[in-house]
């Protein structure tokens, strides 16, 4: 009887029939002005650039039923999806628990959550909004049909990059407080000179979610994509989430008005489609950005394969995290400002916002976050009531071995960023205490711990090996570290930030999986004990900092005695031995040090840059980027870092560096060289003549009248022109200006 019974429900699950059903309703606001947020004050929209949608996706396999709204709002919180929610279920008997509503995070809609900042919720769209989300589920499951579902991410790097970068220590900025404590900031603007690189790595997965009637035709499709927003509007407008739900739409049913396409926000808390990275500025339009984002999907759709009886579970759970409580100082610093607001409600500068969000920290010393796991076939969704960091979205993603994993964001709450703990010192936007920023510290860390319970998966945060560090791990080191996992360990200080790219080689790994710790005032102080007699150390490292700024630009590595660094020239300096080489700024180099009894060698790249004698002392405690006094500890990077036991050899250092496949650096653009060349101080260097204009120099000499004259050869060395005659050519500049410009040698 017992073996009937399982053979029966075996069965009754194999022979359900999968279901699904998608709607898009129109929640434009039907009056206006309307309140927006989106900023650090408040403003209001009074045009509308395009509408604002509701998108449901109900699915259904016959005995779970769920459904997954992606709302074009900035933010909403928990009580008003909640409610939300409530009239779903009297209208659709969907259980609360499988329910899930997102916002796109576009920041061109009205408000519907107070202190968002300095802004309050639209009282009137607050009211209409929640019965809209309700009859987007309602219609959804209304529209459910037989269906076919199937997963699949692609690589949309160029289209996302990290806007929080780290500055220069001696170039922090003040925060709304009146200290200056901001270390990393929000948009640093193309070629800045005080920013030193991104705060974190990017989350480069284009991930969706693909939904076909049974015969084949496109149903529905939920995407998700780690970019924050394209631009803030002067008008209401879904921005690219919704110009991507309506090219997509174009392109994948363009006759079929119950086809339904939605964007939802993945872990983007620092990111944003600039890249500052580059020199020049990208110059998209966002139509051409949301071209570009659909041509991605576009492709990935042709790598997915329909099943029509995919597992389907979801699990849901609430806690409670505690927001970061201001100090007695704090308070009473916000109370000053309140009492001179008097009668006035809305701040009007950043000192009063946070006035305001201490008073209301104080007033509410926890929040309820709702965090739930959808596993659809072989897609796992993680939702999380915030704006994450990329970094938390990879750790959650981990290497994706068993399927599609997604990240959706501003998830059945708006509880606002959540920085690792590692980000907190840096300070910056994000971390300053206020309704969208207050949670505990330790709150991602719990957050990622919880997910991964309810999807009932591992977080696994290390890095994966790579052919350089199962070379380094084969020479056997006597301790090794990787500098790449996305959890800081035991061992770092504060002003650390993990999971940056690392070297740039394909010996090290994946452009994605590839990764290193940014040390922004902080270091590493491994409690390992180092070698008494001879030893050795590799590491790999990225000064960030420009030359000339302190005297001792960078502490690489501290070993009692042992103190490499590199002064305010840019050379490798340990005692009183200089090298001859100097350190470009922001490129990778290998480091070799190898000590044999008081004689020590350090190879750069793997050539002899200094030899002779250091005596040794007894302390062994070591330091990475930084020493025991931290003066002067590194800014920048450490990847692949090795400690040997013995002596190693001029050979085995240059096979360290053979193993690595550095490519060849490209050359400089004429600028970037510019940049790179050290002056005394007083003295200045300008640019007066570069390529395209002068290409072929043999020599160059000033007049009397300070003039600057390049003589040049364009058929040096053959002395002849192109048709064997001897003598000189004439070249045309294709780059000369409009009246034309001959140049003869």
């Amino acid at each position: 009887m017992r073996v009937f019974l399982l053979l029966f429900l075996t069965l009754s699950v194999a022979t359900a029939e999968f279901r699904a059903g998608a709607s898009a309703v129109d929640i434009t606001p039907p009056r206006l002005p309307v309140i927006q947020n989106g900023g650090f004050i408040e403003s209001t929209l009074n045009t509308v650039l395009d509408p604002l949608h509701a998108r449901a996706l109900v699915l259904d396999d016959g005995t779970n039923m769920i459904a997954m709204v992606v709302v074009d709002s900035c933010m909403m919180p928990r009580e008003l999806i909640d409610k939300a929610k409530d009239l779903a279920v009297a209208e659709t008997g969907i259980r609360k628990d499988r329910i899930m509503v997102s916002a796109t995070h576009t920041h061109s809609a009205p408000s519907v959550m107070n202190y968002t900042l300095g802004s309050r919720g639209d009282p009137e769209y607050t009211a209409f909004l929640p019965g809209k989300i309700a009859e987007s589920i309602r219609l959804a499951k209304a529209n459910l049909q037989p269906a076919k579902i199937g997963s699949a991410r692609i690589d949309a790097s160029e289209l996302t990059a990290n806007r929080r970068w780290i500055m220069r220590p001696d170039k922090l900025a003040k925060d709304p407080f009146g200290e200056s404590t901001v270390r990393a900031n929000m948009h640093p603007g193309h070629n800045n000179p005080n920013a030193m690189g991104p705060s974190g790595p990017i989350d480069p997965w284009l991930s969706m979610l693909s939904v076909q009637t049974a015969d084949g035709k496109p149903l529905a499709l939920l995407a998700n994509f780690s970019m924050h927003y394209f631009s803030g509007h002067a008008g209401v407008s879904a921005d690219y989430f919704g110009r991507f739900a309506k090219e997509m739409r174009r392109r994948m049913a363009p006759d079929d008005p119950k086809f339904v396409a939605m964007l939802s926000q993945g872990t983007s808390g620092d990111l944003f489609w600039a890249d500052y990275n580059r020199d020049k500025r990208q110059t998209w339009t966002l139509d051409e950005y949301t071209v570009l984002l659909a041509d991605k999907a576009m492709t990935a759709l042709k790598m997915i394969r329909h099943r029509s009886d995919p597992p389907m579970k979801m699990a849901e759970k609430r806690i409670e995290l505690a927001h970061r409580q201001p100090t007695e100082a704090r308070l009473n610093w916000a109370k000053r400002l309140i009492d001179r607001m008097g009668d006035r409600t809305i701040a009007k500068n950043r000192p009063e916002v946070y006035a305001q969000q201490a008073i209301y920290l104080k007033e509410n010393p926890t929040r309820q976050v709702v965090l739930q796991s959808i596993s659809i076939g072989d897609l796992t969704i993680h939702t999380l009531p915030n704006e994450v960091n990329a970094i938390t979205g990879l750790k959650l993603k981990g290497e994706q071995r068993q399927g599609t994993v997604m990240n959706i964001s501003l998830a059945n709450g708006a509880s606002g960023y959540i920085p690792p703990k590692d980000q907190h010192p840096l300070g910056g936007y994000t971390t300053w205490p206020a309704r969208t920023a207050g949670l505990e510290i330790g709150a991602e860390r719990r957050v990622v711990e919880e997910l991964g319970k309810l999807a009932e998966t591992e977080i696994d945060t290390s890095e994966p090996s790579s052919a350089y560090s199962g070379a380094l791990a084969a020479s056997k080191p006597l301790v090794q570290w990787r500098m790449g996992e996305l959890d800081l360990g035991e061992g770092f200080t504060m002003g650390v930030a993990p999971g940056l790219p690392g070297v740039s080689s394909a010996a090290f790994g994946s452009v994605q999986q590839n990764r290193c710790a940014h040390f922004a005032g902080g270091k590493f102080a491994p409690k390992q004990a180092m070698p008494n007699g001879d030893y050795s150390l590799s590491l790999w490292f990225w000064n960030a900092l420009p030359l000339d700024v302190r005297e001792t630009t960078g502490v690489l590595f501290a070993n009692g005695s042992d103190r490499v660094s590199i002064d305010r020239r840019g050379k490798l300096v340990i005692g009183d031995l200089v090298g001859d080489s100097v350190i470009n700024t922001k490129r990778w180099a290998h480091l070799a040090f190898v000590r044999t009894g008081d004689e020590v060698k350090v190879f750069l790249d793997c050539e002899p840059e200094i030899a002779g004698t250091v005596p040794k002392l007894s302390d062994g405690s070591l330091y990475l980027a930084g020493d025991a006094e931290d003066t002067a500890n590194l800014e920048g990077k450490l990847d692949e870092v090795a400690v040997f036991e013995r002596a190693l050899t001029e050979a085995e250092v240059a096979e360290q560096f053979r193993t690595a496949e550095m490519p060849e650096s490209p050359p400089l653009s004429p600028q970037q060289s510019l940049k790179s060349i050290h002056v005394r101080d007083g003295y200045e260097i300008e640019l007066v003549a570069c390529e395209p204009f002068v290409r072929d120099p043999v020599a160059i000499d000033w007049d009397a009248d300070g003039k600057l004259w390049v003589a040049e050869m364009a058929d040096y060395p053959y002395g002849i022109d192109g048709k064997g005659k001897p003598g000189g050519r004439v070249r045309w500049l294709e780059d000369a200006d409009a009246n034309g410009i001959y140049e003869k040698s």
